[in-house]
């Protein structure tokens, strides 16, 4: 019985220790096996920020371990839309297929962006670099924004003035996009006997100034085109407009037809008004039409809200959303400094 017990102890014993081995000399054997020649890839930097039209550029690089001589083999995956990834040694030679770097070095991972068709945010970019069975990665981020930028904007973009009187000009600089910069603002087309002075002349963006345009009595008439200019240390835009100067005596008259009408609202159509407009003693501006007296919510309009000399616009008021009554409506003609007005009314019947 004692030496029936002793032998399984001596047993239980062993198998003990076997295990126990197997657990130290295994990872032994793992290390052994790690330990043969590899490589390792890395980025400087790991992330980069461009603006549209931009390059990033990434320093990949290949290190050695443990005696490693072999060749290393270079692809990407770029999932940017509209960039174009390539790579180039140090000095920015573009290397073409394929991409190898032989033991350990370096070499530019570059993206470029296809300007305004480049979307704006941020993705993950992978570089994969293979050598036989060996095979390893590193990421990194590119992040696109918008370039900096402005846009010019007049109200109004026509004024008619008479020889002798000023034109003003409402501007705005906008941006949707930041601006860092001043933007100088001048002008030029101006007629003969002609100048033009800005408050401010330097806007900060987004911002705005006043441009105002002197004539005399010696500025010819005509419709003169002239263009705002808006200058930054990177960027220059500019902007159409119009500049009418009508004779001394010039003017204009306004009729409509029909003064009065009467709309069933049941019907669901408009109260439609033709309004006319005559030049007199060689009138060459635009007018401009604006409306007063409809009920609040109610939308009266004209198409074309303006026109250039003499012509037709048509006045209209939105009958099937207005309430019952009868309404006398303002139609307001506005040529630089000549000013018309007529009224009309309308009832609305169910």
């Amino acid at each position: 019985m004692f030496r029936t017990r002793l032998k399984i102890t001596l047993t239980l014993l062993l198998l003990i220790v076997g295990l126990a081995a197997s657990f130290l000399i295994g990872p032994v054997h793992r290390a052994a096996a790690s330990s043969g020649p590899d490589f390792t890839i890395s980025a400087n930097p790991t992330s980069q920020t461009i603006e549209r039209g931009g390059t990033a550029v990434y320093d990949i690089h290949i290190g050695a371990l443990n005696g490693f001589t072999g060749t290393v083999t270079l692809t990407d995956t770029d999932p940017f839309a509209k960039t174009v990834p390539f790579f180039t040694d140090l000095s920015g030679n573009e290397i073409f297929p394929p991409v190898t770097i032989n033991g350990s070095g370096d070499l530019l991972f570059k993206v470029f962006s296809n300007g305004h068709q480049t979307p704006i945010g941020t993705a993950t970019l992978t570089v994969t670099g293979t050598s036989g069975s060996l095979q390893h990665s590193v990421q990194v981020s590119l992040t696109v924004v918008p370039v900096p930028d402005f846009t010019l904007f007049s109200s109004p973009f026509t004024q008619t003035v008479k020889p002798g009187g000023t034109a003003v000009y409402q501007l705005q600089v906008k941006t949707t996009t930041g601006f860092p910069d001043p933007v100088s603002l001048s002008v030029t087309g101006l007629p003969a006997n002609t100048t033009a002075a800005f408050s401010p002349g330097t806007v900060n963006v987004p911002g705005s100034s006043e441009m105002d345009i002197h004539t005399n009595a010696q500025t010819p008439t005509g419709s003169f085109s002239i263009t705002l200019v808006g200058t930054s240390t990177s960027v220059t835009h500019t902007l159409a407009l119009t500049l009418e100067v009508i004779p001394p005596n010039s003017d204009f008259s306004i009729s409509v037809s029909p003064t009065s009408q009467t709309i069933s609202r049941s019907e669901g159509v408009n109260a439609v008004y033709t309004v006319h407009v005559s030049a007199k003693n060689g009138f060459i501006g635009t007018v401009v039409f604006t409306t007063t007296g409809a009920p609040s919510g109610v939308i009266a309009f004209f198409n074309p809200d303006s026109v250039t000399t003499s012509g037709d616009v048509d006045f209209l008021y939105d009958a099937p959303q207005s309430p019952l009554g009868t309404f006398t409506l303002t139609i307001i003609a506005t040529s630089g400094p000549l000013r018309h007005t007529l009224t009309v009314t309308v009832t609305v019947v169910a």
